[in-house]
């Protein structure tokens, strides 16, 4: 769903398609040669990442995820009466179902953007937004500007917005989990 996020946003959103960036377009194209191809280029891990914060910089959080519920609430390609916000592996959904019910404490850990995970399954999942952990973009207040977060205030008229830069972590290690859940291995 994510590189279909991309795709959408860049080519296809009227609001947003004569907007995107060169860069953002290039990396629409990089993924559109990656499909046909089914070579995965060495650089997309960090530039579709860059490319998803510059697209949606600005909103308020809770505009990007409003965003990202819109475009789960399209039809799934390929299948017939399914959204592709319905469209998880169901013995997953029945274990989560599961653990919910026996009082466990579930977390949805992702190297996508956590924003776009949560604007996706907050109707569709019973995990609280704060158990959802995934890659992050800088947020900022609306009226900060290029000045410095350590000296801006935060007024009564700001908003928080998506800042446009994407935090780069090792997503693929326990210590980005580490991170978020405060346990370590």
């Amino acid at each position: 769903m994510i590189t279909a996020f991309l795709l959408h946003r860049v080519l296809e959103d009227p609001d947003y398609k004569d907007k995107a960036s060169d860069f953002e377009k290039d990396v629409a194209a990089q993924i559109l040669q990656w499909i046909q191809d089914g070579e995965y280029p060495k650089t997309m891990d960090i530039d579709h990442g860059t490319a998803i914060s510059t697209a949606f910089a600005g909103m308020t959080v809770d505009e990007f995820q409003d965003y990202v519920e819109e475009f789960s609430n399209q039809p799934a390609p390929g299948y017939d009466g399914m959204t592709r916000g319905e469209s998880f592996y169901q013995p997953m959904m029945e274990v989560i179902d599961f653990l919910n019910e026996n009082d466990f404490t579930v977390y949805v850990v992702s190297g996508t953007d956590r924003f776009i995970v949560r604007g996706g399954v907050r109707n569709n999942l019973k995990v609280p937004m704060n158990q959802i952990i995934g890659s992050d973009e800088t947020i900022e207040a609306s009226g900060q500007g290029d000045e410095d977060g350590l000296k801006y205030q935060f007024t009564a008229d700001d908003k928080v917005i998506t800042g446009g830069e994407f935090v780069v972590k090792n997503l693929k290690t326990m210590t980005a989990q580490s991170r978020d859940l405060f346990r370590f291995p």
